[in-house]
């Protein structure tokens, strides 16, 4: 978990999450220091209860410590957000829209399979280990299955989406698998369909429209709203519904995309889109 505390700086600076979050802290360039740095710390401690450390245990640590935190790269890599592998060097962002920021089944494997793991070790080493093994195996596994059914979401888009769509995306969604955003920029508008591939026909349950998603969205009924009519915005494939989003309605929109602090998010958004409201 050692990566993400670059969040604890964030109090400092409003924007710190969004430019900096998954940057040099998730770096393969400085992997090398981080995985001594935390070996080296290990090695410290295991020194206070320990006379005589046994042979090679500090290049052990190292060696642990540099797989633990690779693995946390490679794990936000398959999620939407982006990691910049290369920073310093470079801020570029890569992802694999695999798997949504907050995935329970992929969560809930790893945390059952430690707990396992970890409570058959302390009967049989051996078969703590088997468990162990079995765990990154199922999460493989289920890593694969989303890995596949992006491939269908992508190749949904190419058949929904305006030809005229210069970039497009299937970004996941929660709570399923199946549950896809899939969204292509033309240069002037956005167009997005809510997708769920499990579904077959023509859905019975109605769909919300743009407004009443975005009016209460934003207010306290929210989740509530969105968790009771989930199965009415996410639509089969034969019964996508196009959402249309202009980029920037008007020139202050335009302006809080590209402009000083608030275009920030217009910078790093892949889809950026803002509208404007006159009373």
């Amino acid at each position: 978990m050692f990566p993400d505390a670059d969040v604890l700086l964030s109090p400092f600076s409003p924007e710190f999450y969004i430019t900096q979050h998954r940057g040099l802290s998730h770096s393969f360039v400085l992997l090398p220091f981080w995985a001594l740095f935390l070996g080296s710390s290990a090695y410290g401690l295991f020194r206070l209860g320990r006379a005589s450390p046994p042979p090679r245990a500090f290049v052990r640590l190292v060696l642990v410590a540099g797989i633990g935190v690779l693995s946390h790269i490679l794990l936000d890599w398959i999620t939407s957000w982006g990691t910049m592998f290369f920073s310093p060097l470079s801020w570029e962002r890569y992802s694999l829209d695999w798997v949504f920021i907050i995935d329970f089944v992929l969560s809930g494997l790893l945390i059952l399979g430690l707990i396992g793991s970890f409570w058959i070790s302390s009967r049989s080493l051996a078969r703590g280990r088997m468990g162990a093994r079995a765990t990154l195996v199922a999460t493989s596994l289920y890593i694969a299955l989303c890995a596949s059914r992006h491939a269908d979401a992508i190749r949904a888009g190419a058949r929904l989406l305006p030809a005229t769509a210069g970039s497009c995306a299937a970004i996941p969604q929660p709570l399923s698998p199946d549950r896809w955003l899939v969204l292509g920029d033309d240069g002037r508008i956005i167009t997005a369909f809510f997708l769920d591939l499990g579904k077959k026909g023509h859905d019975a349950h109605p769909s919300p429209s743009q407004l009443e998603l975005e009016s209460v969205a934003a207010s306290a009924r929210g989740i509530e709203f969105l968790v009771r009519r989930l199965e009415g915005v996410y639509r089969s494939v034969d019964d996508a519904q196009a959402r249309v989003i202009p980029k920037a309605d008007g020139p202050l929109a335009y302006r809080t995309l590209v402009d000083g602090a608030s275009g920030i998010f217009g910078r790093f958004a892949r889809f950026p889109a803002a509208r404007e409201t006159h009373d």
